[in-house]
């Protein structure tokens, strides 16, 4: 089906992809943990929704709900930030729901929602993609040995050497 280098040759091109992947995803599981230590939390409140317009793949334009959150930093400022998640149809909060968000102390205004889908699924996502790029590495690399073990030259017997 493929020769041996073809196998091999495929499978050092997909080594870089697997290695940089792997940087990529380890920056932001860095990233995102590296907020979740060093920011600080807050509860928010929604205080209103506001509605957006966006172009989507045919060209119609689809309204996305966005919340706007209301909390108060440990200094006392009051801060208002848009989610970092939309949706077309039904908004995800309602006025008056609460959600806790974490912010660079620094930056109150730079605020995002502290639930999984906003921290942590990028990271997975850039995870599971390395994962399968790296099995696909490791099969090039399998069935390349054993093509190159299947048309290697049989050893002589020891009675003809």
């Amino acid at each position: 089906m493929f020769t041996k280098h073809a196998l091999t040759i495929a499978a050092c091109l997909f080594l870089p992809a697997t290695l940089i992947s792997l940087i990529i995803a380890g920056y932001f599981w860095f990233d995102s943990l590296n907020r979740q230590s060093e920011w600080s939390k807050a509860e928010a409140t929604v205080t209103r929704i506001e509605w957006k317009e966006s172009t989507n793949g045919h060209g119609e334009k689809v309204p996305f709900a966005h919340a706007i959150f209301t909390f108060t930093t440990a200094d006392g400022s009051v801060v208002e930030v848009p989610s970092q998640t939309a949706a077309s149809g039904k908004p995800l909060y309602r006025v008056g729901d609460t959600q806790w968000v974490i912010y660079p102390p620094n930056a109150p205004q730079q605020a995002e929602e502290d639930t999984f889908l906003v921290q942590f699924l990028l990271p997975l996502i850039l995870t599971v993609e390395t994962l399968l790029i790296g099995l696909i590495t490791a099969l090039l690399f399998y069935f390349g040995r054993r093509a190159q073990r299947k048309t290697a030259l049989p050893a002589l017997p020891k009675s003809c050497a």
